[in-house]
């Protein structure tokens, strides 16, 4: 059985409000403001409207005044407006289709017109709902392959990428920065080109070992091949620039974030550099303390909550049956020939534990040190 749509009808004059009811009422739920004030907490109940009919001339606060409120949150941003006025106070129609409304319906009412602009926008929205849940379930699907596959073929790429998306994510939500999923997906992806990297290289930046100039040189072209392969994916091209400017191993003087907004490329770059400076045995506050004339302070001063988080969350031992995706290794694992199965700081994946657990059946009581969460 198909759910009942709601409208919420807002207008000041009772005859309007009860004549737009009247024609609505067959077809639909009906709320009813008489006031601005009433339609936003009408709007953000928990059971919001599917279409808002909103008056443009009312006191205290005028029907513009309530979209652009309506239309700057998340939460009541994919709303469709129409606004409902007389012909002579429609003085500039680009005014509330620029605010985010959707149509005009003028006064006096016409019972069919006034239906069918409903159905037209209800329509429009709910098919635009279905194709956006469709592109999230797409876009989703692919960077979870993508990441699989950096899983299989680079554990330890898969590792400083999750390292990375975690300090993205957690600065991104302590400064509020909009649209943070761009660039916790460039996080995520931006170690996909070390799949392009011959494995004597990976092994050496594994391990701290000193490069030679044309090694540098090599392993700084693998943010250019992870934008190349993010390209081909819709809806990611913002989270590709990120990663292709990227600067690797250089030195924190180059850097110059004083001025970002926060959500450019100063969330990932500063993560990478922190990240890097960790690797080579740098002490987490001297880090942040060379980065602070380069970067913007808001970002460093959550950079440092984070580390004194991080600081808190000692390794614990618990049996290798116990395992479970998302712990992160804080020793190596080591095979009965002393070689490295799974190196230290590895964020295990389903496939991994599933692996050990599969393979290491005599050990599964073993004892192995592990950070509870990535």
């Amino acid at each position: 059985m198909e759910v009942q749509k709601t409208i919420l009808i807002v207008d000041d004059t009772p005859a309007n409000v009860s004549l737009l009811n009247e024609i609505l009422k067959p077809y639909f739920k009906t709320k009813i403001a008489t006031s601005g004030e009433k339609a936003l907490k009408l709007a953000r109940a928990k059971l919001r409207p599917d279409l808002i009919l909103l008056d443009i001339m009312m006191p205290e606060m005028d029907g513009y005044t309530v979209c652009k409120t309506l239309k700057s949150a998340s939460r009541t941003r994919e709303i469709p407006i129409i606004f409902v006025t007389a012909l002579g106070e429609v003085k500039d129609e680009t005014k509330g289709l620029k605010l985010g409304a959707v149509d005009y319906i003028i006064k006096p009412f016409s019972p069919p017109v006034v239906l069918a602009r409903v159905r037209t926008h209800l329509e429009l929205s709910e098919t635009r709902e279905k194709l956006s849940d469709s592109l999230q379930k797409t876009l989703l699907g692919s960077v979870r392959i993508l990441t699989d596959l950096l899983a299989v073929s680079n554990p330890e790429a898969f590792s400083r990428a999750l390292r990375l998306k975690s300090i993205v994510h957690d600065l991104a939500a302590r400064l509020g920065t909009k649209e943070a999923w761009k660039y916790e997906v460039a996080a995520s992806l931006s170690q996909l080109g070390c799949m392009f990297l011959p494995p004597e290289l990976m092994h050496k930046i594994n391990n701290n070992l000193p490069l030679s100039e044309s090694e540098l040189a090599l392993y700084r072209t693998y943010p250019q091949r992870s934008c190349e392969l993010l390209l081909n994916i819709p809806h990611l091209e913002e989270s590709a620039e990120i990663i292709r400017r990227l600067k690797l191993f250089e030195s924190v003087e180059l850097f110059d974030f004083r001025g970002d907004t926060l959500v450019g490329n100063a969330l990932l770059q500063g993560a990478i550099y922190f990240d890097e400076q960790l690797g080579q045995g740098e002490d987490p506050e001297e880090i942040i303390t060379a980065m602070r004339p380069h970067f913007p302070a808001q970002m460093l001063t959550s950079l440092e909550q984070i580390n004194a988080s991080a600081q808190d969350d000692a390794p614990a031992a618990i049996a290798l049956k116990d395992l479970e995706a998302g712990m992160v290794l804080a020793e190596d694992l080591v095979s009965d020939t002393g070689s490295v199965i799974v190196p230290k700081g590895t964020t295990l994946t389903d496939a991994i534990v599933r692996k050990l657990k599969s393979s290491w059946r005599e050990r599964l009581h073993d004892q192995i040190r592990v950070r509870c969460e990535a």
